[in-house]
C-alpha cells in the first residue's frame, strides 16, 4: 500500500502527461478529486484520510487528434478489487458521457496497467 506521499508523486508523474489528473478519494458516501497544480495535493489529501477517505486510483484526461482521452488507473493494492473498478468505470462512463454531450469526441482507455 503507498503512503500519502508516494501517491502525490505518482500524481505529479501523470499529469506531466495529462492535460488534466487528479487523485481520486473515495468516501462511504461520496467522493473527491484531488488535482494536480491546484495548491499543494500532500496538504488536501493527509485530511481527507483522516477523514476516512481512500484513495483509490488516478483520473487523468489528455488530448488526442480530434478529440480527448479519459484514463483511470487503480492503485496497485485495489486493481483487482472488483467494487473499486466499477466504481472507476462509472466515473470513465461519466467523464465519456460528458465529453460527448459537449460534441467532443471521447475515447475510453481501462483500465491502465502499470
Amino acid at each position: 500500500m503507498q503512503s500519502a506521499t508516494e501517491i502525490v508523486q505518482e500524481l505529479n508523474r501523470i499529469a506531466r502527461y495529462s492535460v488534466w489528473a487528479a487523485i481520486i478519494v473515495r468516501f462511504e458516501e461520496n467522493g473527491d478529486l484531488i488535482t494536480a497544480g491546484e495548491g499543494d495535493p500532500l496538504a488536501l489529501l493527509q485530511p481527507a484520510i483522516r477523514k476516512g477517505g481512500q484513495p483509490i486510483g488516478f483520473l487523468c484526461l489528455g488530448d488526442t487528434v480530434g478529440g480527448s482521452r479519459v484514463l483511470l488507473r487503480p492503485l496497485p493494492h485495489l486493481a483487482k478489487d472488483v467494487e473499486t473498478m466499477q466504481y472507476l468505470e462509472g466515473i470513465q462512463t461519466l467523464c465519456l458521457d460528458l465529453n460527448r454531450a459537449r460534441g467532443i469526441p471521447a475515447r475510453q482507455v481501462f483500465p491502465e496497467r502499470n
